[in-house]
This record gives structure tokens, C-alpha cells and sequence, in this order.
């Protein structure tokens, strides 16, 4: 019985480390075929990186040095009881 089972996780293994390649082909992106949006989303992507450059993470660091720990948890838990909502 031993045997068996060990010949049957053998062929499992095979089986799966010659599929997965041929599976994981099928993400491959087609070279000839280009995005339309993709001026788009790297305009969006640079305002995004700016704005959080600028606005975003000075005021999350400015947050986080005036704000004491216990009011930090206080309103993270307010707003993760928010989300228990949704």
C-alpha cells in the first residue's frame, strides 16, 4: 500500500511540474498587441507618485509624529469598525 501511494504522489509531482510552465505560458503577455490606455495610466501614475510625494506622506509623517500612540489606535479602530459595516 505504501508503495502505491508513493508512486501516486510521484505521478502528482510530475504531472504538476510539467503543467504549471505550459499553464504559466498562458499569462504571457502577446508583444504585438500594445495598450491604448497606457499614456493614460502613466500620466495618472506620475500625478499619483507626485501627489504623494508632496501631500501624502508629509502629512501622514507630521500625523504620525503629533498624534500620541493611544489616539493613533483610537481612530484606527474607529475606522476599522467602519469597514466591519461594509
Amino acid at each position: 500500500m505504501e508503495k502505491q501511494a508513493c508512486d501516486f504522489l510521484r505521478a502528482r509531482l510530475c504531472l504538476t511540474a510539467f503543467s504549471a510552465p505550459c499553464l504559466l505560458g498562458a499569462c504571457a503577455i502577446n508583444g504585438s498587441k500594445t495598450d491604448p490606455l497606457e499614456p493614460l495610466n502613466r500620466g495618472i501614475y506620475k500625478f499619483n507618485d507626485a501627489a504623494d510625494k508632496a501631500v501624502v506622506k508629509p502629512v501622514a509623517q507630521a500625523y504620525k509624529a503629533v498624534t500620541p500612540t493611544p489616539v493613533r489606535t483610537a481612530v484606527g479602530n474607529f475606522f476599522s469598525n467602519l469597514e466591519t459595516c461594509w
